[in-house]
């Protein structure tokens, strides 16, 4: 049997101990109709689940309290997929992660857990912005904890590298895509590509410009003839090792005047009618860095205002201003066509400045209650200018030191080992996920209903979902009342008929010929939890406008 794909939409903040819910289950090849057909649930994007299972996010807090990032964590019935994530600016530079039973951790003498002895174990020379783990699901595990660790800092420490000068004129970028691709560079200026080529994901690939040895203003990158991303190489907006934009990772590059880029953005030589984020954000302006148009919509977190709501472009630029006492409050969230994208914060209580990115979106301007215009980099600027004096050597020695970082920094992980010091032990376990199927539709004098599931509720009930299987039965509906099971009407068929990858819903009329489907037609295919017998709110809905003698689903998974 083949494996069925399911997408998660929910997000959740693991503040508390969190269930994280999957579903994985197989049957032999010979499917009867007592087999109840198990699902199994990944992460495929652009694909439905209609089990909606949260997927579990952990923020990664310093022991004073410092959020510099967040830890994912996922599966699809065969592995666990947990990664690292920091925050614009800071770097990994070790990772801990220990997953399996509470009782197998590893624990020093007095109780907290030794980090050092974790199953998974890793250091970076080069600084890293994110990383990722896949761990196998080993049978009869139903239940596991994850207990994440890492250490980071914040310390730009190239020697011989500059701000981007004069046009970037090589790139050498790490492809993030879930899978190789077809990777295709153009430059804005005659749309010249400068490479076209398969690349392997976390493949890295190198290229040129051809603009009087420069990339131009701005080059685009498409994955598989679709627009992904598209960068400033103009040296107008911060180049930097480690900058995020789309699918795609900058780890090195050069630039006509300035060499090599260093890691982290670096302050440009003027910055003297700028300023750091004081007093909260009041207004921004943003580019849209998605492939296509969509709907962007703004939210200040106080009160959920919607600050912007409009269509924009790919690569379009769209500016906001804030209603909170004039600012944007404390945090904003950005959304695309509906779907949540990225929170910035907008209290100043974190670097916020032109160029940087978030999500799909780069900030282009934006300015502050009380620091004026943002400058392009976070550079503690107006804490200087405004009379707090600082030991600079010292503050950057104390800047470069390894900070060490847990998930969810000690909220809950007291329960276990009776401290605040260490990080979150979260809870997660694999339960099954049974599905059903209900059909109801209009034919040429009547409705033709399902009539399985419990005690036939109302005059329209279900069945169990099962793949690959022909059998199951739709019957005429004479008196609304009751279904008339002695009145066959055709089958129901269970197939990926046309090789897709995705399951097929067929519905014909081959037990009456006599009738033929016109009108509404109604389709649910779901957890039995979701079951409603209000079938204008099941997901799949043809209305079909000509006699037909059968109807065929393509469901999203």
């Amino acid at each position: 049997m083949k494996k069925l794909y399911f997408n998660l939409h929910v997000v959740v903040s693991a503040i508390l101990l969190l269930a994280f819910v999957a579903c994985e289950k197989t049957v032999d090849d010979q499917i009867t109709d007592e087999i109840t057909i198990i699902q199994q649930r990944s992460v495929k994007t652009g694909q439905i689940d209609p089990c909606e299972v949260e997927q579990a996010y952990l923020q990664l807090f310093t022991k004073d309290n410092l959020d510099v990032g967040h830890v994912s964590i996922m599966n699809d019935g065969t592995n666990v997929y947990v990664t690292y994530f920091v925050d614009e600016g800071w770097f990994l530079k070790e990772t801990n992660l220990f997953i399996g039973k509470k009782e197998d951790i590893p624990l020093k003498k007095k109780g907290e857990p030794d980090k050092k002895k974790f199953p998974y174990v890793d250091k970076f020379d080069i600084p890293l912005t994110s990383y990722e783990y896949v761990i196998p699901i080993k049978e009869g595990d139903d239940c596991y904890v994850v207990l994440a660790c890492a250490k980071v800092n914040n310390c730009e420490d190239d020697t011989d590298c500059d701000n981007c000068d004069g046009k970037a004129t090589k790139l050498t970028l790490r492809y993030d895509g879930d899978s190789g691709a077809q990777i295709t560079v153009e430059q804005k200026k005659d749309q010249v590509v400068v490479f076209d080529d398969f690349v392997d994901s976390d493949g890295e690939f190198t290229f040129v410009g051809t603009d009087k040895g420069t990339l131009g203003t701005e080059i685009t990158i498409k994955v598989n003839g679709v627009v992904n991303t598209k960068i400033h190489t103009s040296c107008s907006q911060p180049l930097y090792i480690g900058l995020v934009k789309g699918e795609f990772t900058l780890v090195d590059g050069y630039s006509k005047n300035g060499g090599q880029f260093c890691t982290g953005s670096m302050p440009p030589d003027d910055m003297d009618d700028c300023d750091d984020c004081e007093g909260k954000v009041t207004k921004l302006s943003m580019t849209y860095d998605g492939s296509e148009e969509a709907l962007i919509t703004v939210k200040q977190k106080k009160d959920g205002v919607v600050v912007f709501n409009e269509m924009v472009g790919s690569g379009e630029e769209f500016s906001f201003v804030g209603t909170d006492k004039g600012t944007l409050g404390t945090e904003i969230y950005l959304s695309v066509d509906g779907e949540e994208n990225t929170a910035i914060h907008t209290s100043c209580s974190k670097p916020i400045y032109i160029g940087m990115s978030s999500g799909d979106f780069t900030i282009t301007d934006g300015y502050s209650k009380n620091g004026g215009q943002l400058c392009t980099t976070y550079t503690e600027k107006s804490k200087t200018k405004h009379g707090h004096h600082h030991d600079d050597k010292k503050k950057e020695e104390e800047k470069c030191k390894d900070k060490t970082v847990w998930a969810d920094g000690g909220m809950m992980f007291k329960e276990y080992f009776d401290t605040k010091k260490w990080g979150l032990l979260g809870e997660y376990c694999l339960e099954d996920c049974n599905l059903v199927i209900a059909f109801k539709a209009y034919m040429t004098s009547d409705w033709s209903i399902t009539s399985g599931g419990p005690g036939n509720i109302d005059f329209l009930a279900y069945y169990e979902f099962k793949p690959d299987y022909v059998g199951n039965k739709i019957y005429y509906n004479t008196d609304h009342l009751n279904s008339n099971t002695d009145n066959p009407v055709g089958n129901i068929t269970v197939s990926d008929s046309d090789g897709d990858g995705l399951w097929e819903v067929t519905v014909d009329n081959s037990d009456r010929p006599d009738l033929q489907f016109l009108g509404g037609s109604y389709l649910y295919v779901g957890p039995v939890e979701g079951y409603d017998t209000s079938f204008f709110s099941y997901p799949y809905i043809y209305q079909i406008n000509t006699v037909r003698n059968s109807i065929t689903f393509q469901l999203d998974f």
